[in-house]
């Protein structure tokens, strides 16, 4: 219950909650799954621009551990801080991509799908690598739905990214 209500004050307030990150960090390994969750996603909420490539760190171990509602839960965090530090984008999106190649159900991926296309909207120097990210996926890609949408959106953005 603490750490749900960590995670609902570090909306409005980060600031104040990132004052617990050190305490936070230790229960990324808890073997409660949903605390776990909590805390990255509560880090992720707090995080600063340094802290970014040591939070992806933890995060991909941790990733592997978790089911689909959890990781979507994550992968929306990673998203909210790509926005919040564009310059960190090629680590963030990078992040999301290795997770499209892993194992997950439908709604999992769609929601890296979605993630990734939001970024290409939202900070133009990603459209390049998102682009090629989503090219690789469908090649393996097991969702009809996932590749028709990525074959508009490079049909639709492709022609116009340099």
């Amino acid at each position: 219950a603490a750490m749900r209500t960590l995670s609902e004050v570090a909306v409005l307030h980060p600031i104040s909650v990132a004052k617990c990150n050190d305490d936070m960090e230790i229960l990324v390994s808890d073997s409660n799954r949903s605390i776990a969750t909590l805390a990255i996603t509560t880090l992720l909420k707090t995080g600063t621009e340094g802290s970014i490539e040591r939070l992806m760190k933890q995060i991909s171990s941790f990733m592997s551990e978790i089911g689909d509602e959890f990781k979507i839960v994550v992968v929306k965090a990673i998203r909210e801080l790509c926005v919040k530090y564009p310059k960190k984008h090629r680590i963030m999106v990078s992040f999301l991509a290795t997770f499209l190649r892993e194992e997950g159900g439908y709604e999992f991926k769609k929601c890296i799908v979605d993630s990734i296309v939001e970024l290409m909207g939202a900070i133009a120097d990603t459209k390049e690598s998102s682009l090629l990210h989503l090219c690789e996926f469908i090649e393996d890609c097991e969702f009809s739905e996932l590749i028709v949408q990525i074959l508009f959106i490079i049909g639709s953005v492709g022609p116009h990214t340099p």
